[in-house]
């Protein structure tokens, strides 16, 4: 999927407006602004598995958190808070910055066997780089060498860097899936939600294809803002 340009952590690369997201011309720079609400965006599309524009009320929460210096990442954390408590009960209705709204500050659920393997030297994320590892498969040796780049000294910076990694990582899995497994994960949903299989253009189908997208994130419980905010500090 590729909604508009994803950022790394607001580094200020040269970017392409996305969707929803405002700003200057197609391929001119952002503002530090635009990347954070870019990022929050990118972030909150990976965790929605698809619908890549904001609402308008999404729009003016982001407004109005940016306007009162609500950090990245206590949103991006916030919006994974969301996700997984939505996750445990499938829900017709996508994952919106309103609904994380009551998430925002609220400590999220670290891995603790992820946290008890932190060393007491070297790279902070050691522990889930481990698990990556471990894990195998498309996309994880690329997303060891990512959270093994990551400077730690800001956890800030740290934090939205290693969550940009992890969108990459997600992409990657769903992509290499092959085309009956994708198909049979979407009618999973089809048929929990109790909607039309035979209308893939409808916004039942959406919502099916994003859980499906986003139940990969089942599998790794670990790999989350929370246990790698907990490593950090």
């Amino acid at each position: 999927m590729n909604n508009g340009a994803f950022t790394n952590g607001g580094d200020g690369s040269r970017v392409e407006r996305a969707p929803g997201v405002p700003g200057g011309e197609a391929g001119t720079p952002l503002t530090r602004r635009q990347r954070d609400a870019e990022e929050i965006r990118a972030h909150l599309v990976s965790l929605r598995g698809g619908a890549p524009f904001l609402s308008s009320n999404d729009g003016m929460l982001l407004e109005d958190w940016l306007d009162r210096g609500v950090s990245v990442g206590a949103i991006l954390s916030a919006l994974e808070r969301c996700a997984d408590s939505r996750r445990k009960k499938a829900s017709r209705l996508p994952l919106t910055l309103s609904a994380a709204k009551r998430h925002l500050g609220k400590p999220g659920t670290a891995v603790r066997r992820v946290i008890e393997e932190r060393p007491q030297r070297g790279h902070r994320l050691l522990p889930l780089i481990a698990r990556v590892q471990e894990l195998g498969g498309p996309g994880a040796n690329a997303l060891a060498d990512g959270l093994l780049a990551v400077p730690t000294q800001d956890a800030e910076h740290a934090l939205r860097a290693s969550l940009a990694c992890v969108r990459t990582f997600v992409e990657v899995r769903w992509n290499a899936l092959d085309t009956p497994e994708r198909e049979a994960r979407v009618a999973t949903y089809l048929q929990l939600l109790e909607l039309d299989p035979d209308e893939p253009a409808s916004a039942g189908y959406a919502t099916a294809l994003g859980l499906a997208r986003d139940s990969l994130r089942r599998d790794w419980p670990w790999l989350n803002a929370a246990t790698i905010s907990e490593l950090l500090s």
